[in-house]
């Protein structure tokens, strides 16, 4: 392992380094970080309240855009139930 201080290379289970600097705990491992993307659930969440304000502010008629709101929450159920994993199922 090196020091992160300076760059010294150290066997591992010491406390502390040539240089002063201290250990507080284990190195970090290299695994990959995975995040979950919500986004195709936000998107849904945000069309459905666009498409909702806009059909009671101007017209009912409007409110036919609600198939574009059941087709991105669909898609985003879909990719939810195949890769939960990430994306947020």
């Amino acid at each position: 392992m090196d020091c992160p201080c300076c760059g010294v290379r150290i066997t591992l289970g010491v406390d502390q380094c040539l240089c002063g600097a201290k250990f507080v705990g284990e190195p970090l491992d290299d695994a990959p970080l995975k995040v979950q993307r919500l986004g195709p659930a936000m998107t849904s969440v945000l069309l459905l309240a666009t498409v909702v304000v806009v059909s009671l502010a101007f017209t009912k008629w409007l409110a036919f855009a609600g198939a574009v709101v059941l087709w991105s929450s669909w898609r985003a159920a879909r990719l939810a139930r195949r890769n939960p994993e990430w994306y947020g199922g």
